[in-house]
């Protein structure tokens, strides 16, 4: 099962939507405390003629350690890339990492979309 941060009611990037995954992720006996793959989603913002290319942000985010795949359009819109990494979910320091996403891809033209992980169950709340 994956959860994304696509929710209603807060900043994608922000502690607050973040909460609101790791509230999901609870609810399925997973505290998002162990290391896990996690797919943060980003775009060039349509509204905007000067984004910086594709490869460019690929180069940025790759040089940071992330796995950067493209996500291509089948809708004629632009392709997406998604960056993978390692890590828990459960820390403020997590919260910095998404912090740090919608600021960076803004500062370049390109849209945060949020995150995405699996649950891991039994990795902390017990399943109600």
């Amino acid at each position: 099962m994956e959860l994304d941060v696509d929710q209603p009611g807060a900043p994608i990037g922000w502690p607050a939507s973040n909460d609101v995954v790791r509230g999901n992720l609870g609810g399925h006996g997973d505290d998002g405390s162990a290391g896990r793959e996690v797919s943060h989603f980003c775009y060039p913002d349509p509204s905007l003629t000067d984004v910086v290319s594709q490869k460019d942000v690929t180069e940025v985010f790759g040089e940071k350690g992330f796995l950067v795949r493209v996500l291509l359009s089948d809708d004629g819109g632009p392709d997406w890339l998604e960056m993978v990494h390692h890590s828990e979910v459960a820390s403020a320091a997590f919260d910095m990492v998404t912090e740090w996403f919608l600021l960076r891809l803004g500062s370049l033209g390109w849209v945060y979309d949020g995150w995405s992980c699996a649950v891991i169950a039994g990795s902390g709340a017990e399943m109600e």
